[in-house]
């Protein structure tokens, strides 16, 4: 197992650095009476005079500019989250607070949930706090009935809107208002499509004058 390498304190180095610049001795002299070596003296006496007093933080401890750069590189993070946030949930700021609790709930593996509840103004207990209620009652009969208007979206090909499939759903005896289909259907994104209709090409049904026949063609044979 190999020395390991003698640590030194900001004192000792500052020192160091001092006696070489007060005491007119050489850089290896000065070395060779403190026990160091003329490499790490000239590391000291280089960083001071780059850093002065700031020179030499030590293990653990940062210089003023690195903390000023670890501060603005964090507020730039926060900063970009929350315009990333911002984007998102721009269609729910005038919700009530479930709705952004679960807009919070379906995007917590990209943002800190903290920082969702601060942009969408909600508190983080009121969130953890529906987390814990659970879905309500209205919530699960919603995803009930979006099953059956699925149901019937597509065994009818999808062409029915939802004044129809209102309809169908009440022949099953489905009661539920037209207005709460219309709203699952959009929110699911379930419209009607429209029949394509062939174009028109010929009309014999009309009152204008036919062309005269001029060749008056017999397309009769004579024999076989």
């Amino acid at each position: 197992m190999g020395k390991s390498q003698p640590t030194y304190t900001k004192e000792f180095k500052q020192q160091a650095v001092t006696l070489f610049e007060t005491s007119g001795k050489s850089k290896t002299q000065i070395a060779r009476d403190l026990g160091i070596s003329d490499s790490a003296l000239s590391k000291w006496c280089k960083e001071f005079r780059v850093r002065g007093n700031e020179a030499f933080p030590g293990k653990g401890h940062q210089t003023t500019i690195e903390e000023e750069m670890k501060r603005l590189k964090r507020e730039n993070e926060i900063l970009r989250q929350e315009r990333d946030i911002l984007k998102k949930a721009m269609s729910i700021f005038a919700q009530p607070p479930p709705v952004k609790f679960q807009f919070i709930h379906e995007h917590r593996q990209l943002f800190p949930i903290l920082r969702m509840c601060q942009v969408l103004d909600v508190s983080e207990n009121g969130y953890y706090n529906w987390r814990k209620r659970g879905k309500s009652q209205r919530k699960r009969d919603d995803e009930q009935l979006t099953e059956h208007i699925e149901d019937a979206y597509y065994q009818n090909r999808g062409l029915y809107g939802s004044p129809r499939i209102h309809v169908e759903l009440q022949e099953q005896g489905i009661h539920c208002g037209r207005k709460r289909v219309a709203r699952l259907m959009q929110e699911h994104e379930l419209s009607a499509r429209k029949k394509k209709r062939k174009p028109r090409t010929t009309d014999s049904n009309h009152a204008f004058p036919m062309a005269p026949n001029l060749l008056e063609q017999d397309f009769t044979a004579d024999a076989p």
